[in-house]
C-alpha cells in the first residue's frame, strides 16, 4: 500500500470518526451495559447520523458465541472519496476478558487500521449484493449469545440499512462479505469458524465464570422489522 502523506490523513481521520464505536462488555453486567451492546449490534448511533450528505459508514459485527469471539469492523468512505478507512477489533481470547466489581467484560480488544483501496471497495459492494444485505432482514429471527451470527448497519449515501445473517441453522456457512473483510483484517486474531449448535438457551458459561461467583453471561434479541427488538417475547 502506497503510505503517501494524503493516505496517511485520510486513515487518521477514519480512525478518529469511530473512536466512540467500541465494545463494552457483556450485556448482563447491567441495564446500562446491555442497552449499549444491543445499539451497538443494531447501529443505533449510525442511524441517528444517517442523513443526506453524511459520510458513509457501515459497521460488521461477528459473534462465534459470545464467550468465544466477538469481532468489529468499522468501514468509514468520506463523501467525495473512493478510498476508505477499516477499523477491525477482535475479542475472545480467555486472557482479554476480566472481572471488574461490576461483573464480566470483554477488557481491552486486539485493534488494528487499514486503508481501504477503490478495487477493495468495489469487491465488498459486489459480497454484499451477493449476499442480499439489501434485502429485507430476517424478521422474527433469534441472536443469541451462544450462537453465530453477524449484524451489518450501513449509512449509505445517505439511507440506513440493517441486516442480520444466522450462520448456525441448517447452513453454518459465512456470507460472502465475510471474505473481503476478513482479508482487510490486521489483527492477527484467528477467525473462529462458525460451526452448528443447538439445544435450549446456554445460561452459564462456566469457562467465564467469576471465582467469586457464577456470572450470567446470556442474551437473546429478535429481529424486528425495523432493526433489534430486545423483547419480552
Amino acid at each position: 500500500m502506497n503510505n503517501s502523506p494524503l493516505r496517511i490523513t485520510l486513515l487518521a481521520l477514519v480512525v478518529a470518526s469511530v473512536t466512540g464505536c467500541t465494545l463494552t462488555g457483556p450485556p448482563s453486567t447491567g441495564l446500562g451495559r446491555q442497552l449499549g451492546w444491543y445499539a451497538y449490534l443494531g447501529g443505533d448511533d449510525i442511524r441517528r447520523t444517517c442523513v443526506p450528505g453524511a459520510d458513509d459508514h457501515m459497521r460488521f459485527v461477528y459473534q462465534a458465541t459470545f464467550a468465544g469471539q466477538v469481532r468489529g469492523y468499522e468501514l468509514v468512505v468520506p463523501g467525495g472519496s473512493d478510498t476508505g478507512g477499516l477499523r477491525s477489533q477482535a475479542w475472545g481470547a480467555p486472557a482479554l476478558m476480566s472481572f471488574g466489581p461490576g461483573g464480566p467484560s470483554l477488557g481491552g480488544p486486539v485493534e488494528a487500521h487499514a486503508v481501504v483501496e477503490p478495487a477493495e471497495l468495489s469487491a465488498l459492494a459486489a459480497a454484499l449484493g451477493e449476499s442480499r444485505f439489501d434485502g429485507a432482514a430476517p424478521v422474527g429471527a433469534r441472536l443469541r449469545s451462544d450462537r453465530y451470527f453477524w449484524t451489518v448497519a450501513a449509512c449509505r449515501n445517505g439511507s440506513f440499512h440493517f441486516n442480520a445473517f444466522l450462520l448456525d441453522l441448517d447452513d453454518p456457512r459465512q456470507p460472502a462479505f465475510a471474505a473481503p473483510l476478513f482479508a482487510l483484517d490486521r489483527t492477527g486474531v484467528a477467525v473462529r469458524p462458525p460451526e452448528p449448535t443447538g439445544g435450549p438457551l446456554r445460561t452459564l458459561d462456566p469457562a467465564r465464570a467469576s471465582p467469586e461467583r457464577r456470572e450470567d453471561l446470556s442474551f437473546e434479541l429478535r429481529v424486528g422489522p425495523e432493526g433489534l427488538d430486545t423483547g419480552p417475547f
